[in-house]
């Protein structure tokens, strides 16, 4: 193991170097004259000179592991040092690792002696750790130990040191990689031998990796108390309370253990407690998710409000549903989406359809003939499958009718403002008075715009008109409330497929996204909702 931070350059150079000689025009023409000479001459005239440089090479000597011909700087002028450069072949299995200190070289290792134990090859890797002093031991401490081995069992490929020592531990992996090898520069480690005059190059190990050590301190580690999810369940006050007891000055300590104290606690006033608690709850104005945190402070429990006001903000978003269900199909109904007087109109649509003799074999195109059907409800409509007597397929055909008049009512309510009484506004979407006047309760407000009588339409009424619209498409294909994709429905209503996933996951449904860009959603009991997510501030 080399300390990248305590390593050395070798430069192999002259002592003197003899001044350039500038030639006269006399020596220029006897030059001219001997390269003329040469001219023609064949090559193998030089054939002693290099049968000279081939025996001055061989009497090198070979070692095990290096290059077959090392290279040899010999000169017979004074004032030259001659020093034989060995480079060794790569070698996984002996190659130095290169490490460096980037938070600083540790203590143990500073003035003491480095240098490199036995290796021990197993297959977990090889275990490296520099050499202990005992004088530096008593004064710096133990020095570090480091494991070299694969970063995954299952590859070969990158490798991760780790070390440790008695205060601090160090961790760096290297992935690698293929672009290792397109690499223009390797790092060599060079060991001089001062006795013999030679320099042995050693390639590092994976093709030249510097691993910078990430130090940590051991005793920095965090708290059982900060580890993640261990505030999750403590209130705003206790939280604040458990961050001022620990990193707080005693002044605001003692704030909020005067805090703490002046709270009093309805269940100590003897008496009179109960009186006014009920007299509380007997308010008009008191909404039902303070009814219900009031109800468990006097049974002593303790409520997360933010889950409880989440819970009630969906409650008005999302259509009425049952989160006891056993079934997926009665988790919502589209009965009560329609209300009395809207489904009682459909069921007189879908009566007159089916029910007659006369129309029962052709009630499909008799109930297609009533409406303009968009590309989505056609779809489901032609997959009813069974007699439209039964109970079962009529329930879903009203629900299809429903969902078809909500989405001419979608496209046709686009804007913010719409003016007009309610029957112009049913009459220019082509839908019956009952149903447009429901569809008017639920996702528009009276207002008046520029002298103007009409209905607004906000941001939030527009996303749960969308959620409902969504939740009937669902009801629409059955009992088993899957649909295989949503993507027809998003084209039909002008929707980005992402914002209705997003929209259906709030509802408790369930989305995958196919390899061919479909979404297909489904819903499952029990019933479960994402958790709320506070903004950042």
């Amino acid at each position: 193991l080399v300390n990248c931070n305590q390593s050395h350059e070798f430069i192999i150079m002259t002592d003197e170097t003899p001044s350039k000689h500038h030639k006269t025009k006399e020596e220029i023409r006897n030059s001219r004259k001997k390269k003329k000479k040469k001219r023609g001459r064949d090559s193998l005239s030089s054939t002693g000179k290099i049968d000279k440089k081939i025996k001055s090479e061989e009497k090198v000597p070979k070692k095990e592991g290096v290059n077959a011909n090392p290279i040899a700087i010999s000169d017979s002028k004074e004032g030259v040092e001659t020093v034989t450069v060995n480079v060794k072949k790569c070698a996984p299995e002996y190659d130095p690792i290169v490490v460096s200190f980037p938070s600083g070289t540790p203590s143990a290792l500073v003035g003491g002696t480095q240098q490199r134990n036995d290796t021990n090859n197993d297959d977990n890797g090889k275990t490296v750790s520099f050499a202990q002093d005992d004088d530096n031991d008593a004064q710096n401490g133990v020095p570090p130990t480091f494991t070299w081995m694969k970063l995954k069992k299952s590859s070969s490929r990158g490798k991760t040191v780790n070390g440790e020592d008695r205060t601090c531990s160090y961790t760096a992996s290297n992935g690698g990689r293929s672009n290792m090898d397109s690499r223009l520069t390797k790092f060599y480690i060079g060991i001089y031998d001062k006795e013999t005059k030679s320099l042995v190059l050693q390639p590092s190990a994976e093709k030249g990796t510097v691993y910078a050590l990430c130090q940590k301190v051991k005793d920095y580690d965090s708290s059982p108390l900060l580890a993640s999810g261990a505030t999750s369940g403590m209130t705003v006050a206790e939280r604040k309370r458990f961050l001022v007891e620990s990193f707080g000055s005693s002044r605001k300590k003692k704030a909020v253990k005067s805090q703490q104290a002046n709270i009093v606690n309805i269940s100590n006033v003897v008496g009179s407690g109960d009186v006014m608690m009920n007299a509380m709850e007997k308010q008009t104005n008191i909404s039902q998710s303070n009814k219900k945190a009031m109800d468990a402070a006097r049974r002593g429990e303790q409520e997360d409000l933010v889950e409880i006001a989440y819970n009630e903000a969906r409650r008005k978003f999302l259509p009425s549903f049952n989160e006891d269900a056993t079934a997926c199909f009665d988790v919502y109904d589209a009965r009560e989406i329609a209300g009395g007087d809207a489904w009682d109109q459909l069921s007189r649509i879908t009566d007159a359809c089916v029910m007659k003799p006369k129309n029962h074999e052709f009630w499909l195109d008799s109930l297609m003939g009533r409406h303009q059907w968009v590309k989505s409800t056609k779809n489901v409509l032609n997959s009813v499958v069974g007699s439209p007597r039964s109970a079962s397929n009529r329930y879903q055909i009203k629900t299809i009718q429903l969902l078809n008049f909500l989405i001419a009512f979608h496209n046709k309510c686009f804007k913010l403002f719409l003016p007009g009484t309610e029957e112009q506004i049913a009459k220019s979407a082509g839908i019956p008075s009952t149903i447009c006047s429901r569809f008017l309760t639920m996702f528009a407000v009276p207002s008046e715009e520029r002298g103007r009588e009409g209905f607004s339409i906000t941001k939030q009424l527009k996303d749960k008109r969308t959620i409902h619209l969504l939740i009937l498409y669902l009801l629409a294909h059955g009992k088993l409330m899957k649909v295989g994709s949503i993507n027809t429905l998003c084209q039909d209503i002008k929707l980005e497929v992402t914002e209705a996933a997003r929209l259906l996951v709030q509802a408790g449904c369930k989305c995958k996204k196919s390899t061919t860009g479909m979404i297909s959603t489904s819903l499952t009991v029990p019933l479960t909702f994402p958790k709320p997510k506070l903004l950042k501030k």
